[in-house]
């Protein structure tokens, strides 16, 4: 149930199991994400871009969630939109010189 907030370093391509697969990096994390198809298309959503050479410096979201696969409910790592870092404006108060309480009608 834990979510991530994460920064792309780099996209890579490794074999396994006898297979090309996409591995996404992550800032400060020693393992990758291996990218399914779900995945990649949510990160092209996030980062606006289909070439994951443009993804690097982006954040993105991590959380677990339960999927079903081969007839199973397994959990699995999904990506999506990381919060957003900014933090909300505090309001501008204003002296009673700058306010005007006249109505105009």
């Amino acid at each position: 149930g834990k979510e991530a907030t994460v920064k792309i370093t780099h996209v890579s391509t490794d074999e396994i199991g006898g297979k090309q697969k996409f591995i996404c990096y992550f800032a400060g994390k020693q393992k990758g994400l291996v990218l399914n198809k779900t995945n990649w298309n949510n990160i092209v959503k996030i980062t606006g871009h289909e070439d994951s050479d443009d993804w690097t410096g982006s954040s993105v979201c991590l959380y677990e969630t339960m999927v079903d696969f081969q007839g199973e409910s397994v959990p699995a790592v999904r990506v999506k939109s990381a919060p957003s870092s900014a933090a909300p404006q505090k309001p501008v108060r204003q002296s009673s010189a700058d306010m005007n309480d006249e109505i105009g009608f």
